[in-house]
């Protein structure tokens, strides 16, 4: 839904418009049991063009330390030096970096009924790998829904579904792992990252200090990790009453529940790292979302003049808890743990974001033999957040 009618009916969540999203439903029959499955691979064949024929240095003359901060976010190397010397093994650093990206989607289901209640069980799996090495996404999700028809005026919808995902990312933005490929050496290999005693490799003699250059992009998405995990469960329950032919009413009650943890680890050795020699980030989210809704919606022809007129109240109640820590210094460079960080490094912090809103709707469309309409919209809502009575701020 776009425009003012999205606004009517969802409010200020409805403001840019609205995806409505409807569930399939059992049929009556006997059960059937469906599976089906895709795969699909991906590859990046469209890359940004960069220079390969003059090397590291300055007015032409070779130097390997050579640098430029363009931009005064760090030393990138610079590429003013003379033309690689012929027999010079030049890299395809960026072909090399990306992998060819695999999902898989499993989805199985069985439903069934006969005229009076259906059901339907459905499960699903998916699971990818980036293209970018060390990320990924996976899925499983678990559905029920029945619909009762109490009598021929009266019926109930019911949709419960739990949902589990993880996700692996990577960094982003400057100093993350796109830029810096960008500005990586062609004359050296990237996939040589580590020295042999698993410790960060630097190319340029004159960087003993670790944040003075910055890291190759395999060692930033295999040492500086990072990772979500949300578990979910959302239950929805829909009574519909048909007191006339002209009115329907309807009230839904649905209630989402999530708890999502997550972590980010920069490594001791990383350039972002190396100042309090690593840290390591954690959170948990702990999310309640219930929502109400009450409408009536009436539908009239009168001659060639079809009237529909919905009105409706609709309250939400959302709760947010988030408690965050962050420890420095690690003991271990290669431990995640806030045990293995500094105790005087360790900082936490809360967060509650609590938000109830009341709104009242309504949507009145005329048409015209089919060939002209017109509608009116509107909608009153109120927002109560919570703060501090004190110091009138987010607690």
């Amino acid at each position: 839904l776009k425009g003012p009618e999205a606004t009517a009916l969802y409010g200020s969540d409805g403001a840019s418009g609205a995806i409505v999203v409807t569930t399939k439903k059992g049929k009556a029959g006997k059960a059937t049991v469906r599976y089906g499955n895709s795969f699909r691979w991906e590859k990046v064949y469209r890359f940004p063009e960069i220079q390969t024929t003059y090397g590291r240095g300055t007015a032409g003359v070779k130097d390997p330390n050579a640098v430029v901060n363009p931009f005064a976010g760090g030393n990138q190397y610079a590429y003013f030096g003379p033309k690689y010397a012929a027999g010079t093994t030049i890299y395809d650093n960026i072909h090399n970096f990306f992998r060819t990206g695999f999902s898989q989607r499993h989805n199985v289901d069985v439903d069934g009924g006969n005229e009076i209640t259906t059901y339907r069980l459905s499960g699903s799996y998916f699971n990818q790998d980036g293209i970018i090495p060390n990320t990924g996404y996976e899925k499983l999700t678990i559905g029920l829904s029945g619909t009762a028809k109490i009598s021929k005026k009266f019926s109930i919808n019911s949709n419960v579904t739990y949902s589990n995902s993880t996700t692996d990312k990577a960094s982003k933005g400057a100093g993350g792992y796109l830029l810096n490929l960008l500005n990586y050496p062609s004359d050296l290999d990237v996939r040589d990252y580590q020295n042999a005693d698993g410790t960060r490799k630097l190319y340029r003699s004159n960087s003993a200090a670790l944040n003075a250059e910055f890291d190759n992009p395999f060692w930033d998405v295999n040492k500086n990790t990072s990772q979500d995990k949300t578990n979910r469960l959302a239950v929805t329950l829909t009574l519909n009453a048909d007191p006339f032919k002209w009115l329907n009413i309807s009230a839904t009650t649905g209630i989402d529940v999530y708890s999502q943890t997550g972590d980010f680890l920069m490594h001791p050795q990383s350039r972002f790292g190396f100042a309090v020699n690593g840290f390591y980030t954690l959170y948990e989210q702990n999310t309640k979302n219930l929502n109400n809704v009450v409408r009536a919606t009436f539908k009239k022809k009168i001659r060639k003049f079809s009237n529909t007129l919905t009105v409706g109240f609709a309250n939400d109640d959302n709760k947010s808890r988030i408690e965050a820590q962050r420890g420095e210094r690690f003991y271990e460079p290669n431990f995640k743990s806030l045990n293995n960080t500094d105790p005087l490094s360790l900082f936490a912090k809360t967060t509650v974001l609590n938000t109830r809103k009341v709104r009242f709707f309504g949507n009145y469309s005329i048409a015209y033999n089919n060939m002209a309409y017109l509608s009116f919209a509107g909608t009153r809502e109120g927002t109560s957040t919570f703060l501090s009575r004190e110091v009138e701020k987010d607690p």
